[in-house]
């Protein structure tokens, strides 16, 4: 909800009119508020609760005795103001409360309250644990319990998490089928120290996992920002405002094993970014046409529906919050692969499940009960979008804090249908826990699960584990089996006859889990069982046996087979990497070199994974290594001189050099026929009369080492010419950076006048990545042999934002006339000349020019920056500062990186993945570069948007006011 300003106020047409803007329509009475609620056809909306016993409820929860625990966040959104003092100034008092309501009569309403803790700074989640709750209030994850003298104790678990803002915290904790707590990063990250081990893990880029008991913390794929859940079967869905749904497919844990592998982004996303929605609730007043349709800005608390109360069509579905637009959100998931796809229902094609023509109605929290009804938090404010993205004069005329003695918390049920009773499982027998696994609902379900880990030193557990060997066994409900099977693993069942029953049950997702845990299997069994799995249908299932047969040696061959398939799934392949250890490596290594027409990007990572060794065992390597281009060079009528350029590229993944082979006396004749090739490579290279794609193939071979230098640097170089093709320029100017020669910048730059605003890009990329090479070009600036106003607005911000000082300083003077301006004064006098219309034809052309490089609109443009669609509706203001002034408000995820690795190449980008081994830094051109972080120097944050400052240089007020123009008639296509 950071991205795009409250709809409800920017979009206001202008500054002027805030002087009088009124804060219509109020609010209305629960029951008013109700009846504004409009369904889908065949349900109903019940109000379950509402203030005074709640209030600006955020989260909630039902523990095992049947509490219904509430959070509210009272102080949202800058504390609670002392009296007398406005609600716009930072530093309010903390107000965050948790409470629990019961009923008084069973069946009756939620008519009791008791106030547990009060005075928190913005707790965001409550989880029932043990005979107290879990809480997540940044910084921490506290555990409370209230004592035998009526006092509330409270023990910090965890602590390091950020405290960002506060739609950005860590929140979100849910049961997960393997025994462990899950939880939400938020977006804020932290490094995270468990009190009870003394360890701190940073979460950056990730979701986490703990066992409260133990003190045990690690990371998890994500992240999402508000809410984490799961399906039936153990896959993990995260959201973000504008990013309705990912699927986390990859497990970090997994991944970690390898950490010299670049593997594919880990997260699917499965219903795109900022999709269409289409609201009820009135627009305020706004520039373009009321009717105009509506985007995802404010996405959070994905939910899967795991229950049959519904009925059969809504099994399996996702539901989502949208608190700026007033409504929740479904769509139907379906496998696809190892990850999904998702799509409206026929019947909602142009409509919502549930949506509000009540402004104020804003659901954060929706979850599935106890009862298979859809409850829904609504925490009723006026403003929901937080301070730091509203303009200060806005905030001046508005009451910030308008609704927060307000709150409701709804639930939704099918027409004719009866909810069931809440079950209450403190009163049980730990057997009679056991049988609420077999519920068709997913609360029971994991409560009941959580409720018997819990319970592991009870008396009456071994009547539980005789029941629960029974269920794994005999269930007729697969989800039953899946859940009697995790829990039988901890409380330490016979694991020999239930694996083999898991191993061989109907149901896929059972027989997925009983893999995860195939690892301590009887190798030679195990070996059998995973040779059939390895083939099963359900990709799920050849994931997670790719993953296990990590856990063992013998098992190259398998890999080997897996990794040669050109056939199989990205996710696949990246698992089958994270399997390949220093315990299987050479079996994988000799198992692939015996095959043909291996896949260039096994060469490259079996390469890279030299580096697993230790070093005494590396020299060792090379003449295994060499094995990969044996079919080219030992070719009979020719050379393959793509196959030649491949292995080499290759080896730059170690750092090893082509010197490894022409050193060793034992391969005279392939280091005969490499230097045939290298020669061949340097004809072909050079001759304007052969192929494109032969000559980019030659060129792949050049500059390496392999004999002289400088004339490859010289038939390379000659390519850079205005008679070149650009696909071969841009294969040369790459070459050309492998060495770090200082020639490089001077041959870089003899043809910068004749070359395409493209290529001066990838050039300046390319210098830009060494430190000598940009202090070279930055004396070439001062000198004007390349023209300051030739480099255009995103290289202009990457001197002046470069972490080495002097090339900082220099180019600060170098740049005088835009690093000096004033931005906030500058935006203001752009706002007074901004004309009143914009020509959208125009500003078509403009955006493709300035703005495509980094945004997307319609088909033209590069997905890097904020999806364009979700802010259509800003006021022109809005607009204006944020292409002017784009530092005055950066949300996180849009701030910019420069990372320096080990050899001393720079890349630049906003972090848009991580992994435990991995970061992902997307540059302003779209182009991903992704890089292992054992071989980073240096990573550090800007501070600042990558949209570079400088824009006026080359747009006029008429030309933004004609972006501005064509951006908000994206709603008429």
């Amino acid at each position: 909800m950071n991205r795009i300003f409250l709809l409800a106020v920017f979009a206001i047409p202008s500054l002027a009119h805030a002087q009088a803007f009124k804060m219509e329509p109020g609010p209305k009475s629960p029951a008013e508020s109700l009846k504004c609620i409009k369904v889908r056809p065949g349900f109903k909306v019940e109000l379950m609760v509402s203030e005074p016993l709640v209030q600006d409820p955020i989260a909630f929860a039902w523990g095992p005795d049947g509490k219904f625990w509430v959070v509210e966040m009272g102080d949202y959104p800058l504390g609670v103001p002392s009296p007398g003092k406005s609600a716009a100034i930072p530093g309010g008092k903390p107000g965050g409360r948790i409470k629990y309501l019961e009923k008084s009569k069973p069946g009756g309403p939620y008519d009791k309250m008791t106030l547990f803790m009060d005075n928190l700074g913005y707790p965001t989640g409550v989880f029932p644990y043990a005979r107290g709750v879990l809480v997540t209030c940044a910084p921490d994850i506290f555990y409370a319990e209230r004592g035998k003298d009526g006092k509330v104790k409270k023990e910090v678990l965890f602590t390091g998490f950020k405290e960002g803002n506060q739609q950005h915290r860590v929140n979100g904790l849910t049961w997960g089928i393997d025994n462990w707590i899950y939880g939400a990063n938020g977006d804020s990250g932290g490094i995270v120290k468990s009190i009870k081990t003394g360890k701190s893990v940073n979460i950056s880029g990730r979701d986490f996992r703990f066992k409260p008991e133990t003190g045990e913390f690690e990371t998890v794929t994500g992240q999402s920002q508000f809410g984490r859940c799961r399906d039936d079967w153990g896959n993990w869905f995260g959201c973000n405002n504008s990013n309705p749904l990912f699927h986390f497919v990859l497990e970090d844990r997994y991944l970690k094993r390898n950490p010299h592998v670049l593997y594919p982004n880990p997260k699917v996303q499965v219903i795109p970014g900022a999709i269409r929605v289409y609201p009820i609730s009135k627009p305020l007043p706004r520039f373009n046409t009321p009717q105009g349709l509506n985007h995802f800005t404010s996405a959070c608390s994905a939910i899967i529906y795991r229950d049959n109360f519904f009925g059969k069509e809504f099994e399996g579905n996702v539901f989502i919050s949208e608190p700026v637009h007033n409504l929740i959100h479904r769509q139907i998931l379906k496998p696809k692969g190892v990850t999904f796809t998702a799509q409206r229902a026929k019947d909602e094609q142009k409509s919502e499940f549930l949506a509000s023509t009540d402004n104020w109605f804003r659901p954060t929290m929706i979850q599935v009960g106890p009862d298979g009804a859809l409850w829904i938090a609504d925490m009723y404010r006026y403003v929901i979008e937080h301070p730091e993205w509203i303009p200060k004069d806005w905030q001046k005329k508005l009451d910030l804090r308008a609704g927060h003695d307000k709150g409701r918390i709804y639930r939704v049920v099918p027409v004719g249908k009866t909810p069931r009773e809440i079950v209450r499982m403190d009163g049980m027998k730990s057997k009679e826990v056991a049988k609420q696994l077999e519920s068709p609902a997913g609360w029971v379900r994991d409560t009941a699960h959580q409720f018997l880990y819990e319970r592991y030193f009870e008396k009456d557990i071994a009547e539980a584990k005789t029941e629960l060997k029974s269920i794994a066994l005999n269930s007729k409900f697969a989800q039953a089996r899946l859940h009697a099977f995790n829990v039988s693993e901890y409380l330490d069942l016979p694991r020999f006859s239930l694996l083999e029953a898991m191993l061989n049950d109907k149901h896929a997702g059972v027989r997925r889990h009983a893999i995860r845990f195939a690892w301590w299997y009887p190798l030679k069994r195990s070996t059998l069982q995973l040779q059939r799995v390895l083939n099963d249908p359900d990709a799920q299932i050849r994931l997670q046996a790719v993953y296990t047969l990590g856990g063992w040696p013998q098992t190259g061959a398998l890999l080997a087979e897996i990794l040669c398939d050109q056939n199989q799934e990205r996710h696949i392949y990246a698992a089958a990497m994270s399997s390949v250890s220093a315990a299987n490596y050479r079996e994988v290594l000799a198992e692939v070199t015996r095959r043909k027409n291996v896949p260039e990007k096994i060469t490259t990572q079996l390469v890279r994974l030299a580096k697993a060794f230790p070093a005494e065992e590396r020299p060792v390597l090379p003449k295994q290594l060499v094995r990969f281009p044996a079919l080219a060079l030992q070719g009979v009528v020719a050379v393959d001189i793509p196959a030649v350029g491949v292995w080499l590229k290759s080896m730059d993944a170690t750092g090893a050099t082509p010197g490894y082979l022409i050193n060793d006396p034992e391969q005279k004749v392939m280091v005969a026929r490499l230097y045939g090739a290298y020669r061949d490579a340097q004809k072909i290279a050079a001759n304007n009369q052969a192929n494109v794609m032969d000559r980019i193939a030659a060129i792949r071979i050049l500059n390496r080492g392999i004999a002289d230098n400088k004339a490859d640097r010289k038939i390379l170089g000659g390519l850079l010419t205005i008679h070149t093709t650009d696909q071969l320029q841009a294969a040369a100017v790459q070459q050309i950076g492998l060495t770090d020669h200082p020639a490089v910048v001077n041959i870089l730059l003899k043809h910068w006048k004749s070359y395409t605003p493209g290529r001066r890009a990838q050039v300046l990329d390319l210098i830009l990545s060494k430190v000598f090479w940009t202090r070279m070009a930055v004396i070439d600036l001062r000198n004007k042999r390349i023209d300051p106003g030739e480099i255009g607005a995103i290289h202009r911000q990457r001197f002046l934002l470069h972490t080495d000082a002097g090339i900082r300083n220099d180019a600060k003077q170098i740049f005088a006339d835009a690093s000096n301006t004033k931005r906030a004064t500058l935006a203001d006098l752009y706002w007074l000349q901004l004309p009143d219309k914009g020509d959208a034809t125009r500003g078509a052309k403009l955006f493709a020019k300035s703005c495509a490089v980094c945004h997307k609109v319609g088909n033209v443009g590069n997905n890097v920056g904020p999806d364009l669609a979700s802010v259509k509706d800003k006021s022109p203001q809005g607009m204006l500062i944020a292409i002017l002034d784009p530092n005055r408000a950066v949300e996180t995820r849009y701030i910019n990186y420069q990372a320096t690795t080990k050899k001393g190449l720079t890349y630049t980008g906003i972090l848009s993945a991580e992994t435990s081994t991995t970061i992902t830094l997307t540059g302003a051109d779209g182009k991903e570069h992704q890089l292992l972080r054992n071989e980073l120097d240096e990573l550090s944050s800007t501070g600042k948007s990558q949209m570079p400052e400088g824009l006026e240089k080359d747009l006029r007020p008429q030309d933004i006011a004609d972006i501005i123009a064509h951006v908000r008639s994206i709603h008429a296509r």
